[in-house]
């Protein structure tokens, strides 16, 4: 991608980012992401509203939104067990092709 090559030259890209490697803009792209410590929920991730024009990337802010109830007990049991993971898990979805053609696509993740 040129785009994205330029934009790492100039340090101007991290890597935080959806990349649309495609030739067509992805319209309306959205995602809910559930977080989980040792396969405990504890919170989301939630967006909408993304547009990523053809052969480009777009980095945005996603707002963690987490539960103190599940994340205090996950937190305890994660002493008491002295391990600690963190997973996420979810759906990306938006539309391509003109905005005709609805997709999702899986999202799974997993830190120890």
């Amino acid at each position: 991608l040129v785009a994205v090559r330029e934009a790492v030259e100039k340090g101007e890209y991290d890597g935080n980012a959806f990349i649309n490697e495609e030739g067509r803009e992805i319209k309306n792209m959205g995602g809910d992401i559930d977080v989980y410590i040792l396969d405990e929920w504890v919170g989301k991730l939630n967006f909408s509203g993304v547009n990523i024009d053809g052969h480009s990337y777009q980095e945005i802010e996603i707002p963690l939104t987490l539960y103190y109830e599940h994340l205090t007990k996950s937190i305890v049991q994660a002493i008491n067990e002295m391990n600690f993971n963190l997973s996420i898990k979810g759906i990306i979805k938006g539309k391509v092709l003109f905005g005709l053609v609805d997709y999702k696509v899986p999202v799974m993740a997993k830190w120890e």
